[in-house]
């Protein structure tokens, strides 16, 4: 199966709540990495690890685990990033792709937008979860602009990875990457 897509009652039933702690996190995230774009520092955070303490996530954590499951259909160790793709209408993103073995998004406030790949597309809705094969080129597309911010949760899935991939050893010193992996937590 190339995807899947789930509907979280738990977004859709708590949807303000949801938009409200976003916001707070996004205040987080500012005061953590200034003037640096919450997308691209993907690899710097993982949300639910900016979003601790907060009930509402540690329930959708919990979905997630779930739905990650059901998917990949594996007993075996799995790894993922989660970060907050916060976007204006004309500041979406274009064609782009992940290296991940699986991808995935959950539309907290889609707005009005399609989520378009070279073999298919999703109209994005509230609370809906996709979860896909890696690999797949994709893009945003505004089918009507929006005065608030889209926030949607972007996700890669590893079946494998390897902590010490980032060592580093040049002069008989041991180095890593900044950050490296330290935005994946185990599934």
């Amino acid at each position: 199966m190339q995807f899947q897509t789930y509907q979280s009652k738990l977004i859709e039933d708590n949807h303000q709540e949801f938009l409200t702690e976003c916001e707070r996190a996004v205040a987080k995230l500012d005061d953590n990495f200034p003037g640096e774009d919450k997308t691209w520092s993907y690899y710097k955070y993982n949300f639910f690890v900016v979003t601790a303490g907060s009930k509402l996530f540690y329930n959708l954590f919990k979905e997630m685990q779930w739905c990650i499951r059901n998917f990949c259909q594996t007993n075996e160790p799995l790894w993922w990033g989660c970060w907050l793709n916060y976007h204006e209408s004309d500041k979406v993103l274009d064609w782009h792709n992940h290296g991940s073995d699986y991808h995935g998004y959950i539309s907290i406030e889609p707005k009005n937008t399609v989520t378009e790949f070279k073999q298919w597309k999703v109209n994005n809705k509230i609370g809906q979860i996709y979860i896909g094969e890696g690999g797949h080129e994709h893009r945003v597309v505004v089918n009507e602009n929006f005065d608030t911010p889209r926030i949607t949760l972007g996700l890669d899935i590893y079946k494998n990875l390897n902590f010490f991939e980032d060592l580093k050893e040049k002069d008989g010193v041991v180095t890593t990457k900044v950050l490296g992996n330290m935005c994946y937590i185990p599934c």
